[in-house]
């Protein structure tokens, strides 16, 4: 006699178990045992992350078993809401109590984030609006208006120069909370009527070069996209200004770590340079014992951030006023050629300070500042001692001298400025 096997959902008959008995005689007191075994069917989970992270799938799920949760994707400006049967999102997956029948995947859901958008009036009035909550990847919506007296309204951006601008129409990006500068552009003026001459002249006006909004600096020698740069002209000197992107530095330094060197390159021949950071991220700077370096063709200007003390400069201004509101501007300039000049003639002022000594730069700055004048018939005597009463009036000097560099600082409207000269 010979077993016939039947169906069973979910299992599948063992034909190979040492145990089976499929066939046989029936024996004189009628008996006849026959034994078939069935194995539980295995199964394979897989997880659709909608634009999430990897989720790997579970494989050798037995029918009818349950499973555990896997760790949570993620996604960039959205939360994790669960794992779903269905692409339309309709039944959720109870991990307690659901149990596999089938080769199946399962669907992630998300919820996109709100942030804070907040509008700074970057020089204006006060925007209509100071906040207002917005939807990662949904539109931004109506947006704040503001005037300023003189200029010409040229819209909402993410940086106060530079950056990208920001329209009703534009979805949101930045998984963040984040601020929208107003930009300005100075409204032309029209000519005074009354004027003596029929035929007015036409001034001469310089030709200046536009923003440039993707401007490279160095972190550690490796080029990053995080400035933008405008050139301007004051008097007969161009000045090029560079502004550092705040959120890309954050980032970086904190990439980088300790003694991080930030190199601001301009190689445009301009004779004046100025980088602009606010003052969080000096104070990141600071912490990690970071330097900032300026360089031109002919100029370069190393700066480590705790020099700037921005500690003091925040409490010069005001504690209520926040670090990321304080713009610091390191500006830096080729000397006149009368200074170089007299910078050159040092050598020549004294016969006993060598151009190799270790002390020659600072005996010529010192010179060159009126600090110190030597003792005549081109003498310096830099071996001779001197009294307290020498001492303190050099001192005394350097600090009255308005020509060696500083600090000013100045406050408008909750915002704050510095300048590092």
């Amino acid at each position: 006699m010979t077993a016939s096997p039947k169906d069973y959902t979910g299992f599948t008959e063992n034909t190979t178990h040492a145990d089976r008995v499929a066939s046989g005689t029936i024996a004189a007191n009628g008996s006849l045992v026959l034994k078939l075994y069935y194995d539980r069917d295995t199964h394979t989970v897989s997880f659709n992350s909608n634009g999430g992270t990897d989720v790997s799938a579970i494989t050798g799920v037995r029918y009818e078993a349950t499973i555990t949760a896997p760790t949570a994707p993620t996604r960039t400006g959205y939360t994790f809401a669960g794992w779903y049967k269905e692409t339309g999102l309709i039944s959720t997956w109870d991990f307690g109590t659901d149990k596999v029948t089938a080769d199946m995947m399962l669907f992630a859901k998300w919820m996109p984030n709100a942030f804070t958008v907040t509008f700074d009036a970057n020089g204006g009035g006060d925007p209509s609006m100071a906040s207002k909550t917005v939807t990662y990847d949904s539109t931004y919506g109506e947006l704040a208006t503001v005037t300023r007296e003189g200029y010409d309204f040229k819209g909402w951006f993410t940086a106060a120069s530079g950056g990208t601008e920001i329209t009703e129409d534009s979805k949101v990006t930045i998984a963040a909370d984040h601020t929208l500068y107003a930009q300005w552009a100075q409204s032309g003026s029209s000519g005074d009527s009354s004027s003596g001459d029929s035929t007015p002249s036409t001034p001469s006006t310089p030709s200046v070069p536009p923003a440039n909004n993707g401007v490279d600096i160095l972190i550690n020698g490796k080029t990053e996209t995080a400035a933008t740069a405008t050139t301007t002209q004051e008097g007969d000197k161009t000045v090029t200004t560079v502004v550092v992107d705040d959120n890309k530095m954050e980032e970086r330094l904190a990439q980088e770590g300790n003694h991080t060197v930030v190199t601001i390159p301009v190689s445009n021949a301009t004779e004046v340079v100025v980088g602009t950071l606010n003052g969080q991220t000096v104070k990141n700077m600071e912490m990690t014992e970071s330097v900032l370096e300026i360089t031109t063709g002919q100029v370069a200007y190393t700066l480590p951030a705790e020099q700037i003390n921005i500690d003091a400069v925040s409490e010069q201004i005001g504690r209520e006023v926040a670090l990321k509101d304080i713009a610091v501007s390191v500006k830096i300039s080729e000397p006149p050629a009368k200074t170089v000049k007299i910078v050159a003639d040092t050598a020549n002022q004294f016969d006993d300070v060598a151009p190799g000594a270790y002390y020659y730069d600072a005996v010529s700055t010192a010179y060159e500042y009126d600090i110190i004048s030597g003792y005549g018939n081109g003498e310096f005597a830099p071996d001779q001692r001197i009294t307290r009463e020498q001492a303190m009036v050099m001192i005394a000097r350097a600090l009255k001298n308005n020509r060696i560099g500083g600090r000013v600082c100045k406050r408008r409207k909750g915002k704050a400025s510095c300048r590092v000269r």
